[in-house]
């Protein structure tokens, strides 16, 4: 299957559009890959981690997550 993606802009932003375009992919993986370290951090974090440094994780995790879904960002239907 072959798309194409026409970008038609007025404004002097066009470079900018273009380049938001092409890395938006890469900006998708760069998520989901901080995601999941964030995640892998707190499911092996030793007993010598503190529980402050695990509840900030979560936090940091949590937060993400709720930004993506106030813009309608599925990263984990857009990787799989």
């Amino acid at each position: 299957m072959k798309k194409t993606f026409i970008l038609e802009t007025d404004d002097d932003d066009s470079e900018k559009s273009i380049l938001m375009h092409e890395l938006g992919p890469d900006a998708i993986f760069a998520i989901w890959d901080f995601d999941q370290w964030i995640r892998s951090q707190i499911k092996y974090a030793g007993d010598d981690v503190h529980t402050e440094y695990i509840q900030a994780l979560k936090d940091v995790r949590q937060e993400l997550s709720n930004q993506l879904y106030e813009k309608g960002i599925n990263v984990d239907h857009l990787i799989s």
